[in-house]
């Protein structure tokens, strides 16, 4: 099965956890060193992340879930989102860090963030500093980990906006993995259901929602349906494990 992900266009991959969402996400991102099948950006094949060029890697940007140990506590959070676009750009530090608040007041961070080390900020707070860091480089493809679990309505409003502008200004392919139905029904073009490692169902979002044909796809509706019941009509993330499942 071939997942592809066009141009300004948003794939949302859902699943089980331990489905391999994750381990996707990776391949993608030049992560894991064996695997089957082929990475491609533009017809050019993607080698693991150590043999990228700096064009590639500035190409496909990976923001996942749990980012803290990817901040250096020497330096602020802002100068490392800035040093994106200086090492992947070419711009200098002052325009990078320039370019770099912007996107960042954007996103709801403010100037006192900007001044903060890693250790200071919350986990949302973080998790909005490395999509910052990945907008920066301005990618061809965004691939975007369950980035937004630690964040409330008005974050992730923010950012899912800022994710529409870079997909409708630059062009942008987004591949989104998430939970929560309600931002993939409202961000994704197309929707691939994966369980076990294996692509179950998968085509344009409306029609792989609207007539399922996999018994996973079948489970993750009736969750959602089940988890607006109990909150009073309000969708709730879904969460199918199975019985000594991993997590993904």
């Amino acid at each position: 099965m071939t997942v592809r992900v066009p141009e300004a266009g948003c794939t949302a991959v859902v699943g089980p956890s331990g489905s391999g969402k994750t381990v996707l996400a990776r391949c993608l991102a030049g992560l894991h060193e064996r695997h089957d099948g082929q990475v491609s950006l533009f017809g050019e094949p993607l080698p693991v992340l150590r043999h990228r060029t700096p064009r590639q890697i500035r190409g496909v940007q990976y923001v996942w879930q749990e980012v803290r140990n990817s901040f250096d506590e020497r330096r602020t959070v802002l100068e490392q989102v800035a040093r994106t676009a200086v090492r992947l750009r070419g711009l200098s530090p002052r325009e990078a860090e320039r370019r770099a608040m912007r996107v960042w007041e954007r996103l709801g961070l403010s100037s006192e963030h900007a001044a903060r080390h890693a250790g200071s900020l919350s986990g949302g707070e973080l998790q909005r500093a490395a999509l910052a860091r990945a907008l920066l480089a301005e990618p061809a493809v965004l691939i975007c980990d369950e980035i937004t679990t630690a964040l409330d309505e008005v974050s992730t409003r923010a950012v899912t906006e800022e994710i529409t502008r870079l997909r409708e200004g630059s062009g942008t392919a987004v591949l989104w993995i998430g939970h929560d139905l309600r931002l993939v029904e409202r961000l994704a073009d197309d929707l691939v259901v994966l369980d076990a490692g294996t692509v179950v169902d998968h085509g344009d979002r409306r029609s792989v929602l609207s007539s399922p044909r996999s018994e996973t796809t079948r489970l993750l509706l009736r969750s959602r349906h089940l988890g607006a019941a109990a909150a009073g009509g309000t969708p709730t993330p879904y969460d199918l494990r199975r019985e000594g499942q991993p997590h993904s």
